[in-house]
């Protein structure tokens, strides 16, 4: 039975059978099994673009002025450069727990190398992993996007897969897709490709005024 949109219902029921919601009720219409207490019972949320390895990059890559944009992303890459892969798993972990203490049930991670899929791939949560492509040569991009594509598990023909390579094939709950990462670090050729080929996308697309201005 549904129930059309309107104001929060007070003291209200969900009746549940297994892992799904069969009706939700005004107060009285049902005699409750449980009582959650005082909280609120919300749909889950989305974020559809987060980078959990950037979580412990707070405070330490303060904004700049909008005509030094590339001084920010200059931060950025430094402070990424800076940490380690058990300090990049740290903050994806960190950043994952935020997520879902907020009550985050989907999420869009941009991941450098697919960092995050391991966390994300376990989590009590769904959620896109986009393996972030970044540079202008064409050589680098296509490397890249070989290598989220064997590690995606898909069917690369005579490619020789790089030794030690660990294949993670989307599970019903995570899945991948690719994110050239924006008009001025990405071949314009090559996005277009990238996107083709992917089906499913994200890219940064002038998100201030200052990228816009960069653009």
């Amino acid at each position: 039975r549904r129930r059309s949109a309107g104001p929060p219902l007070a003291d209200g029921t969900v009746t549940l059978a297994d892992d799904r919601i069969l009706s939700v009720d005004s107060s009285g219409v049902r005699t409750p099994d449980a009582h959650l207490g005082n909280v609120a019972l919300v749909p889950g949320l989305v974020n559809a673009h987060t980078h959990l390895d950037l979580s412990g990059a707070r405070g330490r890559t303060p904004p700049t002025d909008p005509d030094r944009f590339p001084d920010w992303l200059r931060t950025v890459i430094a402070y990424r450069r800076s940490r380690s892969p058990a300090d990049t798993d740290a903050d994806v972990a960190a950043g994952l727990a935020e997520c879902l203490a907020a009550g985050t049930t989907l999420i869009g991670d941009i991941a450098a190398d697919g960092r995050s899929w391991d966390a994300l791939a376990t989590a009590p949560a769904r959620a896109v992993v986009f393996w972030e492509l970044i540079g202008l040569d064409p050589d680098r991009l296509f490397d890249a996007w070989q290598l989220w594509g064997m590690t995606a598990g898909l069917d690369w023909g005579d490619s020789e897969r790089p030794e030690g390579l660990v294949v993670k094939p989307p599970t019903p709950t995570c899945r991948w897709a690719l994110s050239p990462h924006a008009p001025y670090t990405v071949r314009a050729d090559g996005m277009a490709n990238f996107l083709w080929l992917s089906g499913l996308f994200a890219t940064h697309i002038a998100e201030s005024p200052a990228e816009q201005d960069l653009l």
